[in-house]
């Protein structure tokens, strides 16, 4: 099942676990369309597994960012990036192009 997310957006959730299936994926920072299990028992495990991983490659992005930057400011905005990295990917030259 496919839910386009974005601030705006008021969706009523199946169940209890596709609402904090959603809510996880949008406090990642994720916005647009992105693919839902349907069952209730899948959306639970994925939860499970998106936070696992986002609090395991959390730290090492903060552990980066503490060696790499010189100043809290710098640090704080090299996590900010690499974080942006971790959850939506690299930015593509086309899209780095069309910034421009």
């Amino acid at each position: 099942m496919t839910r386009k997310i974005d601030e705006a957006s008021t969706y009523i959730a199946e169940s209890r676990a596709e609402a904090e299936l959603l809510a996880a994926i949008s406090q990642a920072g994720v916005t647009g369309e992105v693919t839902i299990p349907r069952s209730e028992k899948e959306s639970a495990r994925l939860k499970h597994e998106l936070q696992t991983r986002l609090k395991e490659t959390g730290g090492i992005v903060e552990a980066a960012a503490s060696e790499a930057a010189g100043t809290d400011r710098l640090r704080y905005d090299l996590i900010k990036l690499l974080y942006s990295w971790l959850v939506r990917g690299l930015p593509t030259a086309a899209a780095a192009s069309s910034q421009d």
